[in-house]
């Protein structure tokens, strides 16, 4: 009866193996893509050279493991009913570049943090929102990110909260990905940190102390938060590496305050596209004329000289012809409306001016000359001169 069973599956694992797609790099590298093909068991693949699997939307459950399988590196998992990891899903590796088992509708993944198990490099659990509230969660995602993991993607998970201090040890961890979830309140990331996502989260006002360990932090991006009203102004003070900003759909955020920026000396890239914002400082114009690029469309701007000073910035970094203002009338059109009108009026008053000066000086002259020849009636023939002595002559015939 065992042996059937084992024939049965081993039948197939080979028919699996006989559907899915197979790249040879090289002698010692297959890529196998097995991607939206129903499967029931893992393709017989295992005494090969496999370093990336695709096993995306297969139907799998978690009555899998990947033991012998000495050369992969690289697993996609999603979109499969896997319930839990065990411990023995991924025994016989050192370490896994890449595990992807978001929207697996995971309730348990405690075989991850068995001592001496797989170093996963990247983990993604997005979409698993059970997970959250089970008590074994946050000890096994602090045992993967203590292991050395350096990429985390923990979207939409309705996740609710961290421990202020939970992070704070994951010194390898250089990518993390939260967005989709409800926090109220971020943690303190951690020291090593290069690019955070935190989007669409229930925070209403951006501080400085969740970012004060990040002075390597190069990409921070905080968008679609419906409750974000605020960025604080020293929110980014301690991220003197920031190169990449994004604050792009947070259509409750109107304001940025002078000086939010004034620690962000390699600010490259500023996004506040898609917002609330009516006006801007002029005191960022020479913030923004530094960067390669600047997205300001989507918000609706009140078009007056408060905003005229985006026309300085360089068009090749900002598309001005998307920003309107918030009548509909792109930006462009407006302000050069308004620059055609100021110049036709400077035009019209040089030339009321230069024939005012005309007959102003046409009538200076004449009430000049009338003046003259009122004050001396008495001309001498010939003379250019008035006579002094006029001598009167009678003639009687």
């Amino acid at each position: 009866m065992c042996f059937s069973v084992w024939l049965f599956l081993a039948f197939f694992a080979r028919a699996s193996a006989d559907i899915c797609s197979v790249i040879h790099y090289s002698a010692n590298k297959w890529d196998v893509d097995c991607a939206d093909k129903n499967l029931t068991v893992l393709p017989d693949f295992s005494d090969k050279p496999v370093v990336v699997l695709d096993l995306r939307n297969t139907s799998l459950t978690s009555n899998i493991t990947f033991k012998g399988w000495n050369h992969l590196k690289y697993v996609d998992l999603s979109f499969n009913n896997l319930y839990d990891l065990r411990s023995d899903t991924f025994g016989g590796f050192d370490e896994l570049e890449t595990l992807n088992v978001s929207y697996c509708s995971l309730q348990i993944i405690s075989g991850l943090q068995d001592k001496g198990k797989t170093l996963i490099k990247l983990l993604d659990l997005s979409g698993n929102n059970r997970l959250p509230p089970k008590p074994d969660f946050l000890p096994t995602l602090n045992t993967s990110l203590a292991r050395g993991m350096q990429s985390l993607y923990i979207n939409d998970m309705g996740i609710t909260n961290f421990p202020p201090q939970f992070f704070i040890s994951a010194v390898s961890l250089l990518r993390l990905h939260m967005r989709d979830n409800l926090l109220l309140e971020l943690p303190i990331f951690p020291l090593n940190l290069r690019s955070l996502d935190i989007s669409n989260n229930s925070i209403a006002v951006l501080r400085d102390n969740p970012f004060k360990m990040c002075t390597n932090l190069v990409t921070l991006v905080v968008q679609n938060s419906p409750e974000l009203i605020e960025v604080d102004v020293d929110a980014f003070k301690y991220l003197l590496n920031l190169t990449v900003l994004s604050l792009k759909g947070n259509r409750k955020l109107d304001h940025l305050p002078n000086g939010v920026f004034s620690h962000n000396d390699n600010l490259r890239e500023v996004s506040l596209a898609e917002c609330n914002f009516k006006t801007l400082s002029p005191y960022f114009e020479p913030k923004f004329l530094g960067l390669k690029q600047v997205e300001l469309y989507g918000n609706p701007w009140e078009c007056n000289p408060s905003i005229q000073w985006f026309l300085a910035l360089n068009s090749s970094s900002t598309a001005l012809s998307s920003v309107r203002c918030e009548n509909g009338l792109p930006y462009v059109q407006y302000f050069g409306h308004v620059k055609q009108t100021l110049m036709r009026n400077v035009m019209i008053l040089l030339v009321v001016m230069t024939l005012s000066f005309f007959v102003i000086g046409g009538w200076y002259i004449y009430d000049l000359e009338k003046r003259r020849r009122t004050a001396n009636p008495y001309w001498r023939l010939g003379r250019k001169n008035p006579m002094t002595d006029p001598v009167y002559i009678s003639t009687i015939v």
